[in-house]
């Protein structure tokens, strides 16, 4: 588990020189007005990427955070993985190779789910990264390639259950997992096995970061 606390004294907000990020990811977050790192965004940011303040890390902690609305745990979550699927990307030896998903992002309501996929699209603009919603109100996603998820418990389940005759999600590339207010996630009872099952299948999650956020 990685545990930072970071705290503003007498006016200094603590900044790092984060220039592993994409110069088209730094624009678009100029033109959203987003400047300064807040607390949270600093410490997801050191999670996904550092050991500690200075070193890289290979494989980051997972991630536990537990801050107030407007404190900016959306983007803290989404810029790293972001930048992780840009860094994919420039590895892929074909611009058109299809890739599965790398990250998804959970959250307990439809409308939560909307927020963050606009929120995500704002992100990538500009970008060849592709941000797919699955969520109720939705229609059933037919193509099985993009790079983050942003999904409802229950039409992943769907699109998750060997039963279905659609399209059935390949997890075989999922390194980043997001629980947007977790808290509340923990009531549906459908949700931890589901959790389980994922982290069966995507072998390549156990080494990387579950962001949690309260």
């Amino acid at each position: 588990m990685f545990e930072d606390f970071v705290k503003a004294e007498n006016g200094y907000i603590p900044k790092y020189n984060f220039n592993i990020l994409d110069s088209k990811l730094i624009n678009n977050l100029n033109e959203l007005g987003l400047r300064n790192m807040r607390p949270t965004q600093i410490a997801a940011f050191q999670a996904t990427f550092f050991d500690n303040a200075a070193n890289l890390s290979s494989q980051p902690s997972d991630f536990l955070g537990n801050s107030s609305t407007g404190s900016g745990k959306t983007h803290a979550f989404l810029v790293p993985i972001v930048q992780k699927c840009l860094n994919r990307l420039r590895e892929t030896t074909s611009s058109n190779a299809k890739r599965t998903p790398m990250a998804l992002i959970f959250a307990h309501s439809t409308a939560l789910v909307d927020g963050i996929y606009q929120r995500a699209l704002e992100v990538v603009r500009g970008t060849d990264i592709k941000v797919q919603i699955i969520a109720g109100g939705y229609p059933h996603i037919q193509d099985g390639y993009f790079d983050i998820g942003v999904c409802s418990i229950g039409r992943f389940k769907t699109h998750f259950d060997q039963n279905y005759d659609g399209l059935q999600l390949d997890l075989n590339d999922l390194k980043y997992l997001v629980i947007d207010e977790a808290d509340k996630m923990i009531e549906f009872e459908d949700f931890y096995p589901l959790f389980i099952k994922m982290k069966e299948k995507a072998v390549n999650l156990c080494n990387h970061v579950i962001f949690c956020y309260i």
